[in-house]
């Protein structure tokens, strides 16, 4: 590929969020930080590819609890521009592309108003309910925490004005700044947007599966 140019490729993003928005003034821009469990031994490619995939997931379950019949209302689906991050990208060049630690994966989501109040009773309990989940047991007098998505540990999201959206983009992506990172862009998918426009991919689909199994990762 071409030598990756950081500052156009956000300009090129902020103008097409931003342009978005303008055209669908129903949206309501939000900056959301999901965190995961440490993979520790796991390569760069593997978490990336893990964590995404977990990110399209949790992305789906979200849309389930913002309106009911999801799955036909492919006009109110919350519209998500993800970006792969690690620990210190913020403060030295100096990351740990081999192991990476403290993986999370920062977007700007695109919520529309008609759903726009049950997304905001998701963030008033800091998404706990989609974090973890109570289950009633068989003997229906006790209940258990259960969580459908074992390596994930927050999701938060704040409201982005127009003005910040390219601000917010570029502290999503700084992870792009690193000359590492974009050296490995034509075998890492370091960034994604959702919704999938396979319509199958929009069915109830989650894993209890944490990372991959070595066996896995020797695979790829």
């Amino acid at each position: 590929m071409k030598h990756f140019r950081f500052e156009p490729f956000i300009d090129a993003y902020a103008n097409q969020i931003t342009t978005m928005i303008i055209a669908n003034p129903g949206y309501y821009p939000f900056h959301v930080t999901k965190t995961f469990a440490n993979p520790r031994a796991y390569p760069l490619k593997s978490v990336a590819k893990y964590l995404f995939q977990q990110n399209e997931r949790i992305h789906i379950h979200v849309q389930s609890r913002l309106t009911t019949n999801y799955s036909r209302k492919p006009e109110l689906f919350v519209r998500s521009f993800d970006f792969l991050d690690v620990s210190n990208t913020q403060k030295s060049f100096d990351v740990n592309l081999e192991c990476p630690d403290a993986p999370h994966i920062h977007s700007i989501c695109l919520v529309h108003h008609k759903t726009l109040s049950s997304f905001n009773r998701l963030r008033d309990e800091n998404f706990a309910s989609v974090v973890t989940y109570k289950m009633r047991s068989s003997d229906a007098d006790s209940e258990r925490t259960i969580k459908a998505f074992p390596t994930l540990k927050t999701i938060h999201a704040e409201p982005v004005p127009i003005k910040e959206i390219r601000e917010t983009l570029s502290y999503a992506a700084k992870l792009l700044e690193n000359f590492s990172v974009q050296k490995k862009m034509n075998e890492i998918d370091f960034f994604d947007a959702l919704p999938n426009p396979n319509e199958n991919s929009y069915r109830p689909n989650m894993t209890l599966r944490p990372f991959p199994r070595k066996a896995e990762i020797n695979q790829q």
